[in-house]
């Protein structure tokens, strides 16, 4: 039933009808919580009513976050590729890297940590980015587990900042 109901917010999203698309969906995801179509499909539509205009709806965005998360949690490696690439997107949004990054934190142990191996370099990059301690505990929850993968990855960037301060001074 909630793929069902989310499918019919899909639908009303292409007729232009945003409020009965936005009924549609909440329904979907209070009718089955772990439905990661209906929360993927959510997701897409309130991203598409975020990037249209992201200065007005930062809250359209955080939701979008938060709904890319839900539906990261059930799904495999593969499938959820394509919602923590956007999770990602949408945290360059975010300016004052607070109202992103507070939803991020929230909701990213709720992803299975296999699935953020993949989007490791992207960490580092963000962490780099972003100074903030959010990237930096799912990355120390990412080496608990698997520490090899965080070994060569953070090897390569020490000794990339390491050739960058030679090539400063």
């Amino acid at each position: 039933k909630a793929v069902l109901y989310a499918y019919k917010g899909h639908l009303h999203t292409y007729l232009g009808n945003s409020t009965e698309a936005n009924k549609a969906f909440s329904l979907a995801v209070d009718l089955c919580d772990n439905s990661s179509k209906a929360w993927a499909l959510y997701g897409e539509y309130l991203e598409v009513a975020f990037t249209k205009n992201p200065k007005n709806s930062i809250n359209s965005g955080v939701s979008a976050l938060t709904c890319f998360l839900h539906a990261s949690r059930e799904n495999n490696e593969i499938k959820t590729r394509k919602y923590l690439s956007k999770v990602l997107y949408l945290l360059t949004y975010d300016e004052a890297r607070v109202d992103m990054l507070k939803a991020f934190e929230n909701y990213m142990l709720g992803v299975p940590m296999i699935n953020w191996l993949v989007w490791i370099p992207q960490l580092f990059n963000g962490l780099v980015q972003y100074e903030s301690d959010t990237i930096m505990n799912l990355l120390n929850q990412i080496a608990k587990i698997y520490p090899q993968a965080i070994y060569f990855p953070i090897r390569t960037l020490y000794l990339m900042l390491k050739i960058e301060q030679r090539e400063r001074y």
